[in-house]
């Protein structure tokens, strides 16, 4: 078996709880899609649009609810204009992300300002190799499988030797599950466990164990 060479790791609810920070801002995109024309229809499917917006792109949830091209563009001003009242906090493990040696990489989707803010709030850029953000409103759009791919190629090396680590199973579990990539769902709170994934944790802190390696920010 070849050696793994890096971990591919997603960022909502996998390095910082979402719902708890993304709320007020989500709250708002909800005004946005209320404050169209001729959505009034979809006040029966409001609880179910909040749930999605937290586990995937809002394009994804403008294609499922057939939201309107003004719809859209008003939601993505409020997403371009979005701003934080409050510093974004990592889950605490997220910390041993640094004290790993592989080559680490986030990977994430959505609106691509929206994502970098987070990014930027949350101070973590240091811990990775390279971001890459899977723009929903690029065209085409490569998705994270796309986004896999490349990082697969720049390292020049076998799908098998790459960790992916997330909590969403339909979107980096699967994408990483399609090209033949190690998949760990790790299961935060209120993330169902799914079958599909290789293997699953409850926090970073099992990497160590998974890799055969010691946590050297022990004693420190």
């Amino acid at each position: 078996m070849k050696p793994i060479e890096a971990i591919v790791y997603d960022l909502d609810n996998t390095i910082y709880p979402a719902k708890k920070f993304c709320e007020p801002v989500f709250l708002q995109v909800i005004d946005a899609i209320f404050s169209a024309d001729n959505n009034s229809y979809l006040e029966l499917e409001l609880e179910k649009i909040k749930a999605d917006m937290f586990t995937t792109t809002f394009v994804d949830v403008a294609k499922k609810y057939s939201l309107s091209d003004e719809t859209i563009l008003a939601v993505r001003q409020v997403l371009d204009s979005a701003v934080f009242e409050e510093q974004l906090v990592a889950y605490e493990d997220c910390a041993i992300i640094e004290n790993i040696p592989l080559k680490s990489f986030l990977v994430t989707s959505g609106n691509t300002s929206f994502q970098n803010k987070k990014i930027e709030n949350l101070r973590i850029a240091h811990w990775f190799e390279k971001i890459y953000i899977d723009d929903e409103n690029a065209q085409p759009r490569i998705g994270k499988e796309g986004v896999f791919k490349q990082i697969l190629s720049d390292l020049g090396c076998d799908a098998e030797q790459v960790i992916v680590v997330g909590d969403n199973i339909s979107s980096e579990i699967a994408a990483g599950n399609k090209l033949g990539m190690h998949t760990i769902q790790i299961l935060r709170a209120g993330i169902q466990k799914g079958a599909e994934a290789k293997q699953h944790i409850n926090s970073f802190t099992e990497l160590f164990n998974i890799l055969n390696l010691q946590d050297t920010s022990i004693g420190e």
